[in-house]
């Protein structure tokens, strides 16, 4: 961009030619307004799914989201109930446990207890589960990398 006669500029392209425009000109062409691909997901639009004793409320999943990395839940599980040993294949997991206090379920039918404030990351193929031994209800977070559609694993779906 070079100042030119009077109130125009002199704009080179990348074959090295100018065109003479004005300011005005200038701006209109290649100032474009911002585009924002940020999602906001209210809480009307979080499905449900459950299971007896557990629910798994899908904040960011492919039922309300074009997140293509990810997947986030929030799971509220009830004193007693379990949820089975499994695995998945082709994706890793962090859960992070809100409150409450259970044991997460292992390979080899071990255990390791898991309390409010504990995060733990989950590899892919790696068997998992969690059963909650407390009094209350256990509530954690688990982000799925790369995003998994959850309906499979889960008897109903509220929405």
């Amino acid at each position: 961009i070079h100042w030119g006669t009077g109130c125009s500029w002199v704009i080179s392209d990348e074959s090295g030619l100018g065109a003479r425009r004005s300011i005005a000109e200038y701006i209109i062409d290649t100032l474009k307004p911002q585009e924002y691909f940020m999602e906001f997901i209210s809480n009307n639009n979080v499905t449900i799914l459950s299971n007896p004793g557990v629910e798994s409320h899908q904040l960011l999943s492919p039922y309300n989201s074009k997140a293509e990395n990810v997947t986030i839940t929030r799971v509220r599980v009830q004193p007693g109930v379990t949820q089975p040993r499994h695995c998945h294949e082709t994706s890793e997991q962090i859960w992070c446990a809100l409150s409450g206090t259970g044991k997460l379920l292992l390979e080899e039918n071990k255990t390791k207890r898991f309390t409010a404030g504990d995060v733990v990351r989950i590899e892919k193929g790696e068997i998992h589960g969690l059963y909650n031994d407390g009094k209350e209800y256990f509530e954690y977070v688990s982000v799925t990398s790369p995003p998994i559609d959850f309906g499979y694993a889960y008897k109903d779906r509220n929405k």
